[in-house]
């Protein structure tokens, strides 16, 4: 898969390229196809420990790894000093069968990292890592390859786009720093005994070089046999110096020859001219810049990509040492499984002696498309599940029972927030079905799994995953799950191209467009709705063309809007196809939904269609519906038929004798059957795909987290939640109504614990008033530890304070962690002056005047233990008469709207909606969470506020060094408090230092921090004898003292809450423990002995 411009591409195209006709479950995971259950039925449970099946068979012990040898070398080209654990083992005997079945397991990919491709104009000076950055990832470190390993994940893909390295200058020499800089990144594999497979991936789209061509004197495409043998002479230059560089390194390198490019992205389109000549038009480059595609014919495409394979296994062969037996992954055609089975692929021919032994086949899966695609929102069902065996049969076939090992090198539902389905469940079954063929799944990575600065994984079920397959012990301690739709109908972030007609998109009604995809990846999708596109998805709002978007300069587009039965044209002008040999997908998109109006029978009938202004029939043809998608499409060509399917151009597409544009296309049409859609606009309850809501209904849609009861809260009448924001951001905010919330901003619907949103199973207990008495709201499964104080607690309400004074709450209890810290106590509510137009009754806030409510000294002075697991506030609430007899005579009104909850109920005499108040001067009390201090990540922004205290030194997660020690902040310091951070390393001076002090604070510039915990890791590999550790720090994370072999004292000032296994790996001395009482010291050498070093006293 490649970062650039994959928007989403049609769900259909790659979900079902194949009927499926038979299924055998063959142990295929845990939820497995039965006869009562209908192939549509979707998977929605996610899988725990004790419901995945899979094992993973991996080795005991490393083969490349001698126990107890390594050696410090310098790396060429970088200057790097570095451990390395290779010992260069060639085991000659062994097959890649062999291997995919018993030591390579599971796999990962370090995707959007070294493949990354650097601006053609910028590579000259560039460094390796300014690569490695481009596209958002972190620099890459051993501890984050440790933390893989972790989890039992035995072999890493490293993507690369070699032409980084490449100044083009003609001989296409790689340069050493970018060389070096891959062989540090092998390494960090390699010294955790796992597997590593390099490629050259996409890479700027160079590989369109195979396929060139020019234009002759009459304009005709033909083919440019000088970039088309200059395309060879690169290829063989990369890999010939590739494979030079890593020769003698162990059989635990293996090395893949492309991606994706082999097949029809052989014709990708390049550029003719300008700085990126050969390459991908450049997103910013000028109308000057001309582009063209190959001319290669599918036979062709497949006798170049075996003969490019074949070239692969000669030129590494030829540079002898371990190349000489290395495996090799050989990629399959488009690395679909339905072409690579195709006879015309052909495996290359190894030397005699190795036979078929030492080679892999190479294909991806991500099917279904729209559950494992790029910003993908849709379901995994028991269809896909079938589908999924009988691809992955197909290989068994052609490849691994004829002695080839098969690596699926990339495989994901590459957006596991936001599907609707279980993920852990499509993960079981298909590695499960790879592991019945011998072969190993890679999954394709791009931090949407792991937290590479935090080494861990981010969901918890997926870790679960992991350490159950492969019997591993990785860090499970996060809580939030993967699934769940995040859509909260916004479209203000979706790319919307300035060549397509926004105004006639916005107009309410039914429109039409031409809807196409072609083999080289040109498309504009069938319809959906922006708010619910995935990240970087497409609709009809992007046209991609000659593999770039289409500019409004060079494109017109004219789509229509349909107002009655009758005849339309729709066209794009400025579209060139033709790198393509025919088309994928072909026809006419519209936004009407096909199963609410499929007994109206829309048809489009007497089609024409030109295509580079000619007609592409001799007469008119009716379109045929495509009866998968959600709304209506009408396809004149769909390469994904299934039998028995009739469109009306497949027979001249597959024959490669439908015109594919260079210029336009057009569509003239007529379409029947819009009396009762038309209707439904007419009266106003067409329900408006881009909304989900009828034209007539003004009703803001809210999204609710899954955890959220929303029966209760679509109740009419007033409700009560616990509300929240703890020191470190975690929050639930205090009620507004979703019109009048600011853009990312939250209330009621949305909870954040832990840094992220509360897991799905988070159990959370709202009230309906429906009298005055005592009620209890809660929230159980939540983790807000990482705090040391709440900024913010109580009970929030939709209750409009200035319609309904009076109301009062008394808190009887506040339990956190089930431990009562509050009884029998009023909780003042937020009134006029605090700017809150809902009653909020609080125990807790930092931004009023201090003490001035029952727990704000307590929280103050960190004298409240924040609650990993629950809170609850049970309260008796009064003066609720007036609002219950409004909500029955249905007078109230609902703050949602602004409107009576009876439209048709007699207005109330003296109601008054809620208003804002008037601000003379600036407050600075904030409703929820200071906008200056709150994380910007989108949907996890709380609301802002008039006045906060401003952010002053670094920002959150932001690093710097003082003194001995590597911080990172985990909490920004403001003008009005000190900021929070944690040690997470030591400088040069503090790893050579005798004795090490934490000290409790520090200054960065002009900002204050509390040292408040030490990191994974912290102190690992110390030379300091003594250290001591401040009144701050109560935990002890895995491997922080590790391999400190000279510490012989260890001050812990306070008392000890957790201390993690392994944390003194490596240690030797005995070490005595000091600071705080002798009670104190005792139960701290008794915890500090369960991290399994036992020579604490």
């Amino acid at each position: 898969m490649r970062k650039k411009n994959l928007k989403g591409l049609l769900a259909a195209c790659l979900s079902f390229s194949m009927v499926v006709t038979s299924f055998s479950v063959g142990g295929i995971g845990t939820k497995t196809a039965e006869a009562a259950e209908d192939d549509k039925t979707v998977f929605t449970e996610v899988l725990t420990p004790d419901q995945i099946t899979l094992r993973e068979k991996l080795p005991e012990k490393a083969s490349n790894i001698t126990e107890g040898e390594s050696r410090e070398v310098t790396i060429q080209g970088t200057g790097t000093k570095m451990t390395v654990k290779d010992n260069g083992t060639v085991r000659k005997e062994l097959s890649s069968k062999w291997l995919a079945e018993n030591e390579m397991g599971a796999g990962v990919n370090l995707g959007n990292t070294m493949e990354a491709v650097i601006p053609v104009d910028q590579k000259k000076d560039a460094t390796p890592t300014d690569g490695e950055t481009m596209w958002k990832q972190p620099v890459t470190t051993q501890e984050y390859f440790d933390a893989l390993h972790s989890y039992g994940i035995n072999t890493v893909r490293i993507p690369v786009a070699w032409s980084n390295a490449d100044i083009d200058d003609g001989t296409y020499t790689l340069r050493e720093e970018f060389l070096g800089r891959i062989e540090e990144i092998v390494n960090y594999a390699l010294n955790e005994g796992m597997y590593v497979i390099v490629n050259d991936h996409w890479d700027n789209q160079w590989w369109g070089q195979f396929g060139a061509c020019k234009k002759d004197a009459d304009g005709n495409k033909v083919a440019d046999e000088e970039t088309r043998a200059a395309a060879w002479t690169r290829y063989e230059s990369y890999w010939t110096q590739i494979s030079e560089r890593f020769k003698d390194y162990s059989d635990h390198l293996i090395f893949e020859g492309a991606n994706e490019e082999l097949g029809t992205r052989l014709n990708d389109a390049i550029c003719l001219n300008g700085p990126a000549k050969g390459y991908a038009k450049p997103d910013n480059s000028g109308k000057d810049i001309v582009t063209l595609g190959g001319n290669l014919k599918t036979d062709e495409l497949y006798e170049m990509t075996n003969k490019i394979n074949q070239k692969f296994v000669d030129i590494v062969r030829s540079t002898g040492g371990n190349n000489t037996y290395r495996h090799l992954l050989i990629p399959g055609y488009d690395t679909d499984i339905s072409k690579t089975v195709d006879d015309r692929y052909k495996m290359p021919t190894d030397i005699a002696e190795n036979g078929k032994d030492k080679l892999f086949i190479s294909v991806h899966y991500y099917t279904p498309w729209d559950f494992c695609g790029d910003g993908g929102t849709g379901t995994y069902t028991v269809g896909d599940q079938k589908a999924t065996y009988e691809y992955f049969n197909q290989m068994k076939e052609k490849f691994s029972d004829n002695g080839y090992g098969i690596i699926i090198g990339e495989c994901a539902v590459c957006n596991p927030a936001g599907v609707d389905a279980s993920v852990t469940q499509w993960y079981n079954d298909t590695f499960t079905a790879a592991q019945q063929i011998s072969a190993v799944p890679c999954l394709w990575e791009t931090s949407q799994y792991f937290d590479r600065v935090e080494c861990k994984q981010i969901y918890k079920d997926i870790a679960d995953f992991y350490n159950t397959i492969n019997q591993a012990d990785g860090d499970a301690t996060m809580t939030k799950i993967s699934g769940g739709v995040p859509s909260n109908g916004d479209d203000s972030d979706v790319h919307f191209g300035d060549y397509v007609d926004k105004t006639l998109w916005k107009t309410k009604g039914l429109h039409a467009y031409i809807t196409y995809q072609t083999p080289t990846w040109d498309y504009r999708n069938a319809y959906k709705p922006l708010r619910s596109l995935g990240k970087d998805e497409g609709s009809y709002q992007y046209i991609q063309a000659g593999g770039n978007e289409v500019t409004k300069e060079n494109t017109k587009v004219t789509d229509v809007q349909i107002t009655k039965d009758g005849e339309y044209t729709i066209s794009l002008d400025g579209v060139d196809l033709s790198a393509a040999n025919n088309y994928r997908m072909l026809g006419i998109a519209t936004d009407i939904d096909y199963k609410t109006y499929k007994e109206s029978g829309i048809k489009i009938t007497n089609a024409t269609m030109k295509v580079d202004g000619k007609e592409v029939t001799d007469a008119p043809f009716d379109l045929t519906v495509k009866e998968d998608n959600k709304y209506y499409t009408f396809m004149a060509v769909n390469a994904y038929a299934k039998d028995g399917e009739f469109f009306p151009l497949n027979e001249l597409n597959d024959a490669e004798k439908l015109p594919v544009a260079s210029k336009s296309i057009e569509f003239t049409f007529t379409v029947t059957g819009l009396d009762k859609v038309l209707q439904d606009i007419a009266d106003g309850s067409y329900i408006d795909p881009e909304t989900g809501k009828a034209l007539n209904d003004d009703t803001p849609e809210i999204s609710y987290g899954k955890y959220i009861d929303k029966s209760l809260w679509e109740k009419k009448g007033a409700h009560a939640y616990l509300m929240y924001q703890t020191a470190s951001w975690d929050y639930r905010d205090a009620f507004k109504p979703q019109k009048k919330l600011a853009k990312d901003a939250h209330a009621f619907e949305y909870i954040r614990a832990a840094g992220n949103e509360a897991a799905d199973t988070t159990k959370v207990q709202d009230v309906y008033f429906d009298k005055d008495g005592d009620y209890t709201v809660s929230i159980d499964g939540i983790d807000l530890s990482a705090a040391n104080a709440f900024n913010m607690l109580g009970v929030a309400t939709d209750i409009a304070w200035k319609t309904y004074p009076g109301v009062t709450v008394t808190a009887k209890s506040i339990k956190l962690d089930g431990k009562e810290v509050l009884k029998d106590s009023v909780l003042p509510p937020k009134t006029e002056e605090n700017k809150n137009d809902y009653y909020t009754f609080m125990a807790i806030d930092k931004w009023a005047d201090e003490g001035s409510h029952p727990l704000d000294d307590a929280s103050a002075n960190e004298e409240l233990e924040l609650p990993s697991q629950s809170v609850s506030i049970e309260f008796t609430v009064s003066g609720l008469d007036q609002l219950l007899k409004d909500v029955a005579n249905g007078t109230y009104i609902d703050p949602q709207t602004g409107k009576q909850i009876d439209p048709n109920a007699k207005p109330a005499e003296s109601p008054a909606a809620p208003t804002q108040v008037p601000s003379a001067s600036p407050s600075n009390v904030p409703s929820a969470v200071p906008s200056a201090s709150a994380p910007a990540a989108k949907t996890t922004t709380p609301a802002a506020v008039t006045s906060a205290p401003s952010i002053v030194g670094p920002k959150v997660n932001a690093t710097f060094t003082s003194g001995n020690y590597k911080y990172k902040v985990t909490k920004a310091a403001t003008t009005a408090a000190k900021g929070t951070v944690k040690v997470v390393g030591l400088t040069k001076k503090g790893a050579k230092a005798k004795k090490l002090n934490v000290p409790a604070t520090i200054k960065k510039q002009t900002a204050g921090y509390k040292v408040t915990a030490i990191g994974a890791k912290a102190f690992k590999g110390s030379k300091a004898t003594a250290i001591t550790l401040n009144k701050n720090i109560k935990t002890i994370p895995s491997a922080a003292f590790a391999n400190c072999k000279k510490l012989k004292t260890l001050t812990v000032k306070a008392k000890l809450k957790k201390v993690a296994k392994k944390s003194f790996k490596g240690c030797k001395k005995k070490i005595k423990v000091k600071g705080a009482s002798a009670k104190v010291r005792k139960a701290n050498v008794k915890l500090l002995k369960k991290s399994g070093y036992k020579k604490f006293k």
